[in-house]
C-alpha cells in the first residue's frame, strides 16, 4: 500500500495513554504512536534522527495537522445541546470526537426508542 493511500487513524500515545491521530510506523506496536505533546518533549531528550526512528515522519506518522472539515448540513436539536451543555456537565471530548460520537449515538437511538412508544 503506497504511504500517499494511508488515512490517518486513532492511535494510542505509548509514553502518555491519550487517543491521536497518526499512520502506524513499523517500529511501534499495532495500534500505538505517539501524541503531539509527548512527540514535542521526545524530540528535546532525544534528537531528530532518533526520534525518526522510533516514531516516523513528523506531520505524518504523528503531529499531523488535518484541514479542518466543513460542515455539510445544519446543526441538529443534538450539536446545539452538546455545544451548550458541555461545559456544565464537566466532561469534555476527546481530541479525536470519540465521546461526541457516542453520545451523539446514545441521543439517536434514545430519539428513535422514544418514537417507537
Amino acid at each position: 500500500m503506497s504511504e500517499k493511500t494511508v488515512k490517518p487513524r486513532d492511535l494510542v500515545c505509548c509514553c502518555c495513554g491519550v487517543y491521536t491521530k497518526g499512520r502506524q510506523w513499523h517500529n511501534r506496536d499495532n495500534g500505538y504512536g505517539i501524541c503531539p505533546v509527548c512527540a514535542g518533549e521526545q524530540i528535546i531528550e532525544e534528537g531528530a534522527e532518533t526520534m525518526q526512528s522510533y516514531y516516523g515522519r513528523k506531520g505524518y506518522h504523528y503531529d499531523i495537522i488535518e484541514p479542518e472539515a466543513t460542515p455539510s448540513e445544519e446543526p441538529t436539536a443534538f450539536d446545539m445541546a452538546w455545544k451548550t451543555n458541555i461545559g456544565a456537565i464537566g466532561c469534555y471530548p476527546n481530541l479525536d470526537g470519540t465521546l461526541y460520537k457516542f453520545a451523539k449515538a446514545m441521543w439517536k437511538s434514545r430519539s428513535e426508542a422514544d418514537e417507537g412508544l
